[in-house]
């Protein structure tokens, strides 16, 4: 069902897992580390354990509690990946919006930037230049933070012993 947060379908805008709290557990950082994850063949195995259950159980040592404990996991996990592919799609969505419009921003006060530096030539204004310094000095980061780095370079290349090798950038 569309637009249904407990059961979402991928692209929807909302996922609600709260009837699965009872399954979820926010492990502590690191905590993943030595878990054992499922391996290819897993299905295989579980429906050996289930038609093997009923004949072979009791002499193999497997008890039904425990076939039956694995299957309800199976289940839970199914239920829990479920929701993941809805939510990753949705986190997906959140992240592609935020570049969106932090892009439509930073092309915006780029522009007020031009905009005051056009206006102060016209007019011989430089108040309004020292008005919208931290705009202006925002606007060209990027520009002055790479002639640092070429700079930095050209120094480092100038710096460099006689006989050693100069490196070029690769195209």
């Amino acid at each position: 069902m569309a637009n249904d947060p407990k059961a979402p379908l991928i692209g929807e805008l909302s996922v609600d897992a709260t009837d699965d709290a009872a399954f979820l557990v926010d492990l502590p950082a690191g905590s993943l580390v030595g878990m054992r994850r499922e391996q290819p063949g897993y299905e295989l195995a579980e429906e050996e354990l289930s038609a093997n259950q009923e004949q072979f159980g009791n002499r193999a040592g497997v008890t039904s509690s425990t076939v039956l404990e694995i299957k309800d996991t199976t289940a839970v996990i199914k239920r829990i990946k479920g929701r993941l592919h809805a939510a990753r799609k949705l986190v997906e969505i959140l992240e592609e919006s935020i570049a969106f419009h932090d892009d439509r921003r930073q092309r915006l006060v780029s522009s007020v930037a031009k905009s005051v530096e056009m206006q102060a030539a016209a007019r011989g204004d430089t108040e309004i230049l020292a008005r919208y310094e931290h705009t202006r000095a925002y606007r060209s980061y990027i520009g002055t933070k790479a002639a640092r780095t070429r700079r930095r370079n050209q120094n480092d290349v100038v710096d460099a012993p006689v006989d050693a090798p100069v490196e070029t950038p690769a195209e």
